[in-house]
């Protein structure tokens, strides 16, 4: 697979440790171009899903409040869990 260049914006910190040292940038290069291939594969599966749905707007919103308040009261479980 041939590759090409584009440019992000990355963090002042992030940019500068990466100029330095040719390495780190090669990881982080190989690391972002596998998260991104796996981020982009699921949201384009999730569109592929969500192309008959009939769900507004609101309603994944609402949707999306919901689990991620149901994640927290989760995370908050387990935090106060293990501090007993």
């Amino acid at each position: 697979m041939g590759q090409k260049a584009i440019t992000i914006t990355l963090p002042e910190e992030l940019a500068a440790l990466l100029e330095e040292d040719e390495l780190l940038k090669s990881m982080a290069e190989s690391l972002l171009a596998d998260e991104l291939r796996e981020l982009l594969l699921k949201v384009l599966v999730l569109d592929k899903l969500a192309e008959g749905s009939e769900f507004t707007e609101d309603d994944v919103a609402e949707l999306d409040r919901r689990v991620k308040k149901g994640l927290r009261l989760r995370i908050e479980a387990q935090i106060n869990g293990r501090h007993k």
